[in-house]
């Protein structure tokens, strides 16, 4: 799987395609090379994932109710009623 696949790709089906490979390389059934292979391609999709996740960590950021910039475990404080 290249990068190209990988911005296809959904971030769900990312980390499913991620639990495949490492099912995949738990069981013993590759070979070695394939081993490494799927390694290789895990690693690759692991860092689009950062890269997602922090983008969308941002995004959420920014989306408080005041439009402050606000880390996600402050939070925006307490709903007003």
């Amino acid at each position: 799987m290249n990068e190209t696949e990988n911005n296809v790709m959904g971030i769900d089906e990312m980390l499913a395609s991620l639990e495949t490979m490492a099912d995949d390389m738990e069981s013993g059934s590759l070979s070695l090379e394939e081993s490494f292979a799927v390694y290789e391609k895990a690693v690759g999709m692991l860092r689009e994932l950062e890269h997602r996740i922090g983008d969308a960590e941002e995004r959420i950021m920014k989306l408080t109710e005041e439009g402050n910039l606000v880390p996600l475990d402050e939070g925006p404080g307490p709903m007003p009623e």
